[in-house]
């Protein structure tokens, strides 16, 4: 670390612990996140210590996921995060310290017991949705029985699509959680944009099934025309060995359009997952919603989750939708 990187760390961590403006203690934080994780590591304990004691809300949720960067201090980290989410009064400090939480699974898997205990615990709508998808985004197995065992306890029907949606993103869990989703699709317990959510999954796992059959044709076909040369190379005076060029020849042909359908679908399928990420941030406006001024902070799972949201109708998703289907089929 520079001497000037120090001397600015140094003022930073001044702002925060002595100014009573917020906006100031706020910009400090934000400044330490925006120098790097060697900078946020440097003043972790002060830090740590605004993410318990600060009595703004809007500072203690900004902390709580600029913790989420760091990483030689993972286990204490872990421990105060956990501590907020457990202590603080306010659901969005609660959310982001969970979702800070979450980013630290990928260095330390004691971080999952709290997640889901606070799955189980929590009354907050918010925070137990918000919980269900940092399970999701770790991508981690291990989330497949608490999340099934939650289903069974809940009865708020966004917080029961969030789950089943997770199921599906796993293999092992997925038909389960597609017939949860057709249940509650064909009971109209979704709203609108969760039944598009729906459809849209159900068309990416059709792309996906497509995929798969198209690999295994061309996989066979290489085959095929590996078991045709052979022959042709065993007995070249074979009278035959026209026909067996021709049938090279055709198999050929039939590989490289199933290449060229493969491609097609990897597209369509990229195409289909950017439209249904788009349509779910556009569906999030009040979901995870830090304050207009809390935006600077960048490279956090803050940014995965929210993003910058753009006002718009379901006309214009259906429209996008409906021109990928076409270009598919």
């Amino acid at each position: 670390m520079t001497v000037n990187n120090s001397k600015r760390i140094h003022q930073l961590v001044e702002k925060l612990q002595a100014s009573e403006s917020e906006e100031t203690r706020f910009n400090a934080v934000v400044s330490l996140e925006s120098m790097g994780t060697e900078a946020v590591e440097a003043a972790f304990d002060e830090l740590i210590y605004a993410l318990h004691k600060d009595k703004s809300c809007r500072i203690r949720s900004t902390v709580a996921v600029v913790l989420g960067i760091v990483r030689s201090r993972v286990k204490e980290a872990s421990a105060a995060l956990t501590k907020r989410i457990r202590e603080d009064d306010e659901e969005e400090v609660r959310a982001m310290a969970a979702i800070a939480l979450g980013e630290l699974t990928a260095f330390s898997d004691e971080t999952l017991p709290e997640l889901f205990t606070v799955l189980e615990s929590d009354q907050s709508v918010k925070v137990k949705t918000t919980i269900v998808k940092v399970l999701r985004e770790t991508k981690k197995e291990e989330v497949i029985i608490p999340l099934k065992e939650a289903m069974k306890e809940e009865e708020n029907t966004d917080i029961k699509f969030e789950i089943a949606y997770t199921l599906v993103t796993f293999e092992r869990s997925r038909e389960e959680g597609i017939q949860i989703l057709r249940t509650m699709y064909q009971n109209d317990e979704l709203n609108e944009i969760q039944k598009l959510r729906f459809e849209i999954l159900c068309e990416e796992l059709n792309l996906k099934e497509l995929l798969v059959e198209a690999e295994k044709t061309i996989k066979s076909a290489k085959k095929e025309i590996e078991g045709v040369k052979q022959k042709v190379e065993k007995k070249p005076d074979d009278p035959e060995k026209t026909n067996f060029l021709s049938l090279i020849d055709l198999l050929q042909t039939t590989n490289k359009q199933q290449e060229e359908t493969i491609e097609g679908l990897r597209n369509a399928l990229q195409q289909m997952t950017t439209t249904h990420q788009m349509m779910f941030e556009q569906s999030q406006q009040t979901i995870l919603g830090l304050q207009e001024a809390q935006k600077p902070v960048k490279e956090t799972w803050w940014e995965r989750w929210s993003g910058e949201v753009i006002v718009g109708g379901l006309g214009m998703i259906t429209t996008v939708i409906t021109a990928i289907l076409g270009i598919i089929f």
